[in-house]
């Protein structure tokens, strides 16, 4: 009996460091990342324009920023991508505001009511979508952190009402 115990227990404990050895890998993997993240509401609007424009592109939104900054901003059919270690500050800043502005200046173009291509339509649609459900996030992962400091003393207050019944208890018998 013990040892089936043991066994489960064992299971239970690789399962567990498994879980956390893929959460430490993905973590890392994301963090490449992190200089582009102001632009991940964007990602799937520069895909969308780059496929449209013939250029294929990875999932990666460091690889996506940079194509769309030299084809789309720059119209440039002759460049290089680098990985963000290699891109000064000054460079990463430069696309993010670039690629904020190109947004920005097709939903403005499309309340003055000139018209768009129907390319440029669906990006910014996408666009759109991702930066509202974005906001929506923060938002809701605000309301979470300050509900969750306001209900912070009393979880505590419970748990240590818990721990003295227990040891309370334990003595009596």
């Amino acid at each position: 009996m013990a040892r089936k115990r043991k066994r489960k227990l064992g299971k239970a404990l690789r399962r567990i460091g498994e879980g956390i050895s893929k959460g430490v890998k993905k973590l890392v993997k994301e963090t490449k990342n992190i200089p582009f993240a102001p632009l991940l509401p964007f990602k799937l609007a520069m895909k969308r324009i780059l496929h449209e424009k013939g250029v294929d592109t990875s999932n990666d939104i460091t690889e996506i920023a940079q194509k769309f900054y030299n084809v789309v901003i720059q119209k440039k059919s002759n460049y290089e991508i680098y990985s963000y270690e290699h891109l000064a500050p000054a460079a990463i800043s430069a696309i993010i505001a670039a690629v904020i502005d190109f947004f920005k200046s097709l939903k403005k173009k499309k309340e003055r009511g000139e018209k768009l291509t129907e390319s440029e339509e669906k990006a910014l649609e996408l666009a759109e979508k991702a930066t509202e459900e974005a906001v929506s996030e923060v938002k809701e992962q605000a309301k979470v952190e300050v509900m969750s400091k306001s209900y912070m003393p009393i979880v505590i207050i419970a748990l240590v009402a818990v721990v003295l019944v227990f040891f309370l208890l334990k003595k009596k018998k």
